[in-house]
């Protein structure tokens, strides 16, 4: 999240290729948590899906729309206003990616971000019940990671056929249908992980050991890359005629190394206190770094120097992310766990009562 808001600074071309590793990851870690329900259940529900990422996605984004709104009604005309509400409600409804094709720049100060939230919702909307219904067929379950495989690389050719018939940059990144490889590619790692070495002390099929040897040639690649991304605004770039796809297999590597090796040197990083308090509110910084480093990023570069305004965006976006946990995400999740143990009681009390009255 910090390499986001510092590439929303104008100081790190490779906030792009970090979006691509978030994708194979998050596609990773959700099909994981679907199959491990089925494993435990015997079944995926897509309601509690649904509801859980209402519950965890919602609270934190109606109170940024809210204050976003307080603050552009007080401050800004009747264009800013505008622009401000159509963002809103493109957000809200999960289509802003779409909406920011033929609306660029999009989102000004408040909503230029989150194409990628969009972009997420809208496949986290479809694999569910595209992996429940393909899952029904062992003849499908069973070669599930080649067919995914294949859909990404569908989406690369896809991209190609766009750009042949002339599509705009921001078409083909913004798109779901254009950048769906890197999760799909993460979708297939999860399912590989699943049906061949679910966990880390089972044997694992010779070529993830393989793989695994190349996770810092991956990283440094990755890290390389960073420092030569194009801008995307512009022309066509060698990201969209093939890169992403690369961007994905690379993050994928990352990924299973990570996942493989959770003494290394990343996970001990990664599991540092501080680092994990992070990573609870990294949703909420995600929300609000945009409009503290749009509005008072340049202001405090200038005033600070680069690493003091760079490190003062951060602490501001870090204490609104921590408001946002406190007065807002832990309240919606604790009624959450209340409903849920609440239904537990309920379907508690409903068997007893079948157990008594079959006793009678």
């Amino acid at each position: 999240m910090f390499s986001v808001l510092v590439a929303h600074m104008g100081l790190f071309p490779g906030g792009v290729i970090v979006m691509d590793i978030f994708f194979v990851l998050s596609g990773f870690l959700i099909t994981g948590l679907l199959l491990a329900e089925h494993d435990r259940k015997g079944k995926i529900s897509i309601r509690d899906f649904y509801v859980g990422r209402a519950y965890r996605l919602l609270p934190a984004f109606f109170a940024y729309v809210a204050v976003g709104a307080v603050l552009v009604l007080a401050l800004k005309g009747p264009e800013q206003r505008q622009e401000f509400f159509e963002n809103a409600l493109s957000s809200l409804l999960y289509v802003n990616n779409y909406y920011c094709v033929d609306h660029v720049p999009c989102g000004a100060s408040w909503f230029g971000h989150t194409w990628s939230l969009s972009l997420e919702e809208q496949f986290y909307l479809l694999w569910p019940p595209v992996l429940i219904l393909l899952w029904r067929r062992e003849s499908w379950r069973k070669h599930l990671t080649l067919y995914l495989m294949g859909g990404a690389l569908l989406v690369l050719v896809w991209r190609l056929v766009l750009i042949w018939w002339g599509a705009s940059t921001m078409r083909l990144y913004y798109g779901l249908d254009t950048r769906a490889d890197s999760l799909l590619i993460g979708c297939a790692l999860g399912m590989w992980k699943h049906q061949k070495f679910r966990r880390r002390d089972e044997p694992a099929p010779p070529v993830v050991d393989l793989l695994v040897k190349f996770t810092p040639l991956a990283t440094a690649a990755l890290v390389y890359l960073c420092t030569v991304a194009p801008e995307l605004e512009k022309d066509i770039t060698w990201l969209d005629r093939g890169g992403f796809t690369v961007l994905g297999l690379l993050s994928a590597v990352l990924v299973l190394g990570a996942d493989r090796a959770p003494n290394s040197l990343l996970i001990r990083a990664l599991s540092l206190p501080w680092v994990t308090a992070c990573g609870r509110v990294s949703y909420a910084v995600y929300l609000w770094h945009f409009p503290v480093t749009m509005v008072a990023g340049l202001a405090l570069m200038q005033r600070l120097g680069t690493v003091g305004g760079v490190l003062a965006a951060t602490a501001i976006s870090l204490v609104l992310a921590w408001l946002s946990l406190v007065l807002v995400e832990r309240p919606a999740q604790k009624l959450r766990a209340r409903r849920l143990q609440r239904r537990r009681d309920l379907a508690a009390a409903a068997a007893a009562s079948a157990a008594s009255a079959a006793d009678g």
